[in-house]
């Protein structure tokens, strides 16, 4: 009987989702028969012979499409299959040569510093509200996967050769040699700011997992013990919503990075997060973290920036001051924050004291007192998460008009007078958003003044 490309994928993914991996095997092989190119097919059928039982076929797929990664760019993947393989079978010192191969590859054309996201790239949010910054805290995601052009092509020596299937035996059979050209390679976020040496130590500890459309991969609430790298396939973030229903809040594709708040804090997991789709991921616990920085102390300091940077980027993105930025503007203000911790009753900000600097509340809530103009003190509005304030002094250069005080642990950043005149000031549609929400805050005080944002 005949039967199309089409036909063939889609019963041999419905069967594949029944668990009947015999089934899937026979449509994968027919399908590739017809499309022997097809590298997502011969992977699945790869996948249906490691569930059947057939170890040394699925190997020998495997090892096919390894190399169809590497020659594609897509060597994070390609080093992540290789480890998998050697899960399978061990005695693959062909696989374990690749590894090895990639990983030098790598490191003789180091990824080039993370580009800030672009526009596109972000989690598509409407947050109008401070409260909601939390959602977008949860959405900390990096920028999809592009490409970057590197400067060496390391060619690599043939594994086994790519293959294709013999309609007769329905087995692999030998095609062309491949090369890896790194010009097409990914950035990834975060492994692109490691050295060589912290990037070996760091891979050699990161366990594959596999995960199918709709697994749980980390749970709001949760303890966070590791943090996770989609090599393959994708996944959605999910927050409660106003009706206690999940919602989507973004989407995380191959590159994409989570779970590192909890390896920088200890914090319990903020967002769920679920595979879309069959996935490939690589875990990093943090037991296998702490024997990365006991020899190679650099890597904390990485990870705390890449953390630092991502939320950072979110939040701006949520505050309904600077998410109308542009990616180098926004990239600017990440830069320019300097971060503050502060304790339970401690002073931010002292009324008649001189301005610091523009703050952010990250994590936490401030306590907001005042002297009015009359002589009574009385209470304001606290800060919640996502809420800037110390905008009035710097519009007008006088002294602070409140006292803030942390209510519990809080996590500031604070952009420095200078870093204002230089960065927000300037921007038309942020300094006059300041300079509103400035004005609101001083007629809660009495004052009615019209803050002039182009002169302190």
């Amino acid at each position: 009987m005949f039967e199309d490309a089409r036909t063939l994928r889609e019963r041999a993914q419905a069967a594949a989702a029944r668990g009947k991996w015999d089934e899937a095997v026979e449509d994968y092989r027919r399908l590739l028969v017809k499309q022997p190119g097809d590298l997502g097919a011969r992977q699945k059928l790869a996948d249906g012979l490691r569930r059947t039982g057939q170890t040394a076929l699925a190997v020998e797929e495997y090892e096919g499409v390894i190399r169809a990664y590497a020659a594609d760019g897509f060597v994070l993947k390609a080093m992540a299959m290789c480890k998998h393989v050697l899960t399978l079978d061990p005695s693959r010192t062909a696989v374990r040569d690749m590894l090895g191969q990639l990983a030098t590859a790598r490191r003789a054309a180091p990824l080039q510093a993370p580009p800030p996201p672009r526009d596109e790239d972000s989690a598509r949010l409407e947050l109008p509200r401070a409260e909601d910054v939390d959602a977008a805290v949860a959405a900390v995601v990096s920028a999809e996967v592009s490409a970057e052009v590197l400067e060496s092509r390391p060619a690599l020596p043939p594994l086994t050769p790519a293959t294709t299937v013999d309609p007769e035996r329905m087995r692999v059979t030998a095609v062309p040699e491949v090369v890896l050209d790194l010009r097409k390679a990914p950035h990834i976020p975060l492994f692109g700011d490691l050295t060589p040496d912290e990037f070996a130590d760091l891979f050699a500890r990161l366990a594959v997992r596999h995960a199918a459309a709709g697994d749980v991969l980390v749970r709001e609430g949760d303890p966070g013990e590791s943090m996770l790298v989609i090599v393959q396939g994708s996944a959605v973030v999910q927050r409660p919503g106003r009706l206690g229903r999940a919602e989507t809040v973004a989407t995380l594709r191959a590159g994409a990075c989570f779970g590192e708040m909890a390896l920088v804090s200890r914090a319990p997991r903020i967002a769920t997060v679920v595979a879309a789709e069959d996935c490939i991921l690589m875990e990093l616990t943090r037991a296998d973290l702490a024997e990365v920085v006991a020899a190679h102390p650099g890597v904390a300091a990485v990870i705390e920036k890449f953390h630092r940077t991502r939320l950072l980027h979110n939040v701006l993105r949520a505050s309904p001051v600077f998410r109308g930025l542009a990616a180098p503007a926004l990239q600017a203000l990440v830069d320019a924050f300097q971060r503050v911790r502060a304790s339970d009753g401690d002073e931010v900000i002292r009324q008649g004291t001189a301005a610091t600097g523009l703050h952010l509340l990250l994590r936490g809530r401030c306590a907001v007192s005042a002297r009015r103009p009359d002589g009574t003190t009385g209470d304001l509005p606290e800060m919640k998460e996502g809420d800037v304030f110390g905008e009035i002094s710097l519009f007008l250069g006088t002294q602070a008009t409140a006292t803030v005080r942390a209510s519990g642990p809080c996590e500031l950043l604070v952009l420095p007078a200078e870093a204002f005149e230089r960065l927000v000031r300037p921007d038309p549609e942020v300094a006059r958003a300041l300079a509103t929400l400035g004005e609101t805050r001083l007629r809660r005080l009495g004052i009615d003044v019209e803050i002039d944002v182009y002169s302190a």
